[in-house]
C-alpha cells in the first residue's frame, strides 16, 4: 500500500468534522463538470455547518459566484466551455469577485491508475 493511501485510510471522520466545525460556516462553490466529483465534495461537507453549491461549467460557476459571493471556490482545471484557469482570471478581474480564494483541482481515473490528481491555489 502506498504511503499516501495509508494516510487517507487513517483519517478519523470525527476528527475531520471537529476541525471543520472550528471554522466559521462557509459557503463553498464547487465548479466541475463531473458530477461524481461534486458529490464527493458534497458528501465530505454534509455533516458540517458548511454549505456547498454546485456549478456544472465555468459560465454557470461565474454566474453563481457573482450571485452567491461564496467564501471558497473549488474548481476543476479541465472543463468544457471554459477552463478553471479562465474562470479564475475572470473572477480575479472583477471587483466584486476578486477577493475569492480559488483552488482548482484535477482528478483523473484511468485504466492504468486507480486515481491521480492534485489540488493547488491559483492566483491570477
Amino acid at each position: 500500500m502506498a504511503p499516501e493511501n495509508k494516510l487517507i485510510e487513517n483519517l478519523d471522520d470525527d476528527l475531520i468534522l471537529t476541525k471543520l466545525d472550528q471554522i466559521p460556516a462557509l459557503n463553498i462553490l464547487v465548479i466541475d463538470d463531473v458530477s461524481a466529483t461534486c458529490e464527493l465534495i458534497e458528501q465530505f461537507f454534509q455533516d458540517s455547518k458548511h454549505q456547498v453549491f454546485r456549478a456544472v461549467d465555468g459560465e454557470q460557476g461565474i454566474a453563481l459566484a457573482r450571485e452567491l459571493h461564496p467564501n471558497l471556490i473549488l474548481l476543476d482545471l479541465r472543463m468544457p466551455i471554459m477552463s478553471g484557469e479562465e474562470v479564475t482570471k475572470i473572477l480575479k478581474s472583477e471587483p466584486q469577485t476578486s477577493r475569492y480564494s480559488n483552488y482548482y483541482f484535477y482528478c483523473s481515473f484511468t485504466r492504468t491508475s486507480a486515481n491521480s490528481g492534485f489540488m493547488r491555489r491559483f492566483s491570477a
